[in-house]
């Protein structure tokens, strides 16, 4: 019975859509010998719904006495750079690049170190030296988490990289070692991670989020005061087509650090021969 009563439906539905063609054809010119009809069709456009969340803030602190700053007695934190996890999580219906370019804006007689500078010292006594000329001295670095260093808690997400040693060669740095840029828009900056990132999808929160976090080494000897650093990120969107990520990017490598390290899965850069 279900069988007969669904074919008497689609029967009946295309008996209707007959009726209306030959009613539409109907109203046109013609007459014994023919006629001709002219019908117009507009386009429409769908919009994919762009939601991504980027950090409020790059807000980070300088510790170099390497006191504990940690409120959890059971995990203390003596790092020199105090860095909370800075995520960017995609929250689309489609899947979305976002190129970040991060750099220092500002700094009060601050000397940022780079790896062509870094003295020897920093490789013996573990510490960094002041510069010559005096100034404070400081390597700021943006580390990306490994293959499974993001993980999904209640209260979001949680974020583990490998920070750097000192005493180790920089470039076993897991990431890259912020510069000064030529301007208040990322001018000059080589290092530009993106962050490649699936459609929202409530099952699999892992493929759409990326991040990263500071960390680094400071002149024990300095005094630093609130504001000696100002930190800048410009972040770039793109809407992608699944096609796209395959076809137009591959895993991230650093520039100014780690040049073989494998990160999170969602951190890329372009492709040879590919733009932006």
């Amino acid at each position: 019975m279900k069988l007969k009563k669904a074919v008497a439906t689609i029967t009946a539905m295309a008996t209707m859509s007959s009726m209306f063609a030959m009613t539409a054809f109907a109203e046109g010119e013609w007459n014994t010998n023919g006629g001709k009809a002219e019908i117009t069709g507009e386009s429409t456009a769908y919009q994919p719904t762009i939601e991504v969340e980027l950090p409020g803030d790059l807000t980070f602190g300088l510790n170099p006495l390497k006191l504990n700053v940690s409120e959890d007695p059971a995990k203390p934190d003596k790092s020199q750079i105090i860095s909370g996890d800075y995520f960017v999580n995609n929250l689309s219906n489609v899947p979305v690049a976002v190129r970040t370019t991060t750099f220092v804006v500002a700094s009060n007689d601050v000397e940022l170190k780079t790896a062509a500078d870094l003295s020897s010292a920093w490789n013996t006594i573990k510490e960094l030296n002041p510069a010559a000329n005096k100034k404070k001295a400081v390597l700021l670095t943006q580390l990306y988490p490994a293959a499974s260093g993001i993980t999904s808690t209640e209260e979001g997400f949680s974020m583990k990289v490998e920070n750097i040693k000192p005493g180790a060669a920089a470039n076993s740095i897991k990431g890259d070692i912020l510069a000064t840029s030529t301007d208040n828009a990322g001018a000059g900056i080589t290092y530009q991670p993106i962050f490649v990132l699936n459609a929202y999808n409530e099952a699999k929160p892992l493929e759409s989020v990326g991040g990263f976090k500071f960390d680094g080494a400071v002149d024990p000897n300095a005094n630093f005061v609130e504001e000696d650093i100002t930190i800048k990120a410009v972040f770039e969107l793109k809407a992608l087509t699944a096609g796209q990520i395959t076809d137009m990017f591959e895993g991230y490598k650093s520039v100014t650090g780690n040049t073989t390290a494998t990160y999170y899965t969602t951190i890329k850069k372009l492709k040879t021969g590919k733009t932006w």
